[in-house]
């Protein structure tokens, strides 16, 4: 199979906060900066020490069972693992042990229109993320729909090339973590397991709850995860490790459709835009538009206090007033359908904290962390805060997170639990796999 992609751009190194260091860092030095800012506890061995000790008390009795080995001191161990965080908009992969995925990559393959497709032709048969946007004549096929995988061969082409050309690895020389979306059909976990065995030949592998993970990247065991990514929005309390699935909230609305609002008001202003300008739209999504503290407030404001320049590649300006401001504000005020009440991101964190147990809701009310890159919005904190402390009666503190690489904290969970010494006992290891089949991911990964 031959394929072509496009390879994304690096993204930036997390810059330190402590003025006047300069010394570099080691990846296991770097990784736990996302989540911490204490002097005292930003330190690498003292975070991974105690979200080892914490994770290790939390399934001390699972882990019991899978192993007899004896503790160790060393928290951190270079295992290699691949980590690899599949979203609907964006794959984001790397080694265990670094602080930001290596690769970044469009969660989309294309492939020719049958009817342009020759014996001989040196045209590829499979192309790989944006790449296949620019490309004339192609069939494009989203893997990932609303976090769930739908399409298998398409997600194994976007994996294999991930493999080959970003990473470049062989699987069987590697262990593999897999994300995995909260309330996911079971039945999802299992195909994940037989296709990572089966197809991609790896040796060990794990998959992970997305919220878990973005716990993890914290520094933390426990918390409300509230993340809104490319085409789902979820809020999502874990406690010790584990989801609570009966206070989670769900919403198929988030990134995707503030670019697609956005791209309509475009064409209303009398801009030609279409599906492949869609990494332009984005760009200008992310570089101009900002969650407003009060809608109406901002919406009675003369325009002018609310209006920026944008340069379209071909040279064109673009205007933005209103716009900047209207088509986020769908995340706190979701269009309304009949028979279906949407709360927005705000309410339905309320909502969840309002499911958990009230012995464990203080610490929720303490740990909330955003996640997710349609929570970086300029404003989007500010505003979510604002309306968290003014609706939810409670005399305890709550304290919202939201540090700045959170759209990768997914991720870099994974990266840290990967990495901890604790874990490598927890592996499905492929004897595993031929024993029990599938099914051995509900025994191993919870």
């Amino acid at each position: 199979m031959s394929v072509k992609g496009s390879r994304p751009t690096t993204p930036e190194p997390l810059q330190e906060t402590s003025p006047g260091s300069s010394q570099s860092k080691s990846p296991e030095q770097k990784l736990v900066r996302l989540g911490h800012t204490s002097k005292e506890t930003s330190s690498p061995g003292y975070v991974l020490d105690q979200l080892s000790q914490s994770w290790t008390s939390s399934k001390k009795e699972a882990t019991r069972r899978r192993s007899h080995s004896p503790h160790k001191e060393c928290s951190i161990v270079k295992t290699r693992a691949i980590v690899i965080d599949t979203g609907t908009g964006t794959c984001k992969a790397g080694f265990a042990g670094q602080q930001i995925p290596q690769s970044v990559i469009g969660a989309l393959v294309g492939q020719p229109l049958e009817k342009f497709m020759k014996i001989g032709s040196d045209i590829p048969d499979t192309f790989i993320g944006e790449q296949a946007r620019l490309e004339p004549d192609i069939d494009i096929i989203f893997p990932v729909r609303h976090g769930i995988i739908m399409d298998w061969e398409a997600a194994e082409a976007l994996w294999w090339y991930i493999f080959q050309h970003e990473l470049k690895v062989a699987p069987e020389d590697h262990a593999l973590l897999m994300s995995d979306p909260p309330l996911s059909p079971t039945t999802n976990r299992e195909k994940l397991v037989e296709v990572v065995f089966e197809s991609l030949n790896f040796p060990k592998v794990y998959v992970a709850y997305q919220s878990v993970l973005s716990v993890y990247a914290h520094g933390k065991i426990s918390g409300l995860v509230v993340d809104t990514g490319h085409a789902v929005t979820h809020t999502v309390p874990v406690h010790q490790g584990y989801n609570l699935p009966h206070a989670t909230e769900k919403m198929d609305i988030a990134g995707a459709n503030v670019t697609s609002f956005l791209m309509d008001l475009l064409k209303d202003m009398g801009h030609y835009v279409d599906e492949r300008m869609l990494d332009v739209i984005d760009d200008i999504k992310q570089k101009c538009c900002y969650v407003a503290l009060d809608f109406e407030t901002e919406w009675n404001c003369p325009e002018v206090d609310n209006t920026v320049e944008y340069q379209l590649p071909d040279g064109q300006i673009i205007t933005l007033g209103k716009e900047r401001f209207q088509c986020p504000e769908m995340l706190f005020n979701p269009p309304q359908m009949p028979g279906l009440a949407l709360l927005g991101i705000h309410g339905m964190a309320q909502k969840s904290l309002m499911k958990v147990p009230e012995q464990i809701r203080k610490e929720m009310y303490e740990n909330i962390m955003l996640c997710g890159g349609s929570s970086l919005f300029e404003g989007f904190e500010r505003r979510f805060t604002q309306h968290i402390i003014t609706n939810m009666e409670t005399s305890t503190k709550i304290k919202v997170t939201a540090v700045p690489l959170r759209h990768y904290s997914v991720w870099t969970g994974g990266s840290i639990l990967a990495s901890l010494n604790n874990f490598q006992s927890c592996w499905i290891r492929k004897e595993q796999y031929q024993e029990y089949g599938p099914y051995v991911v509900h025994r191993k990964c919870y």
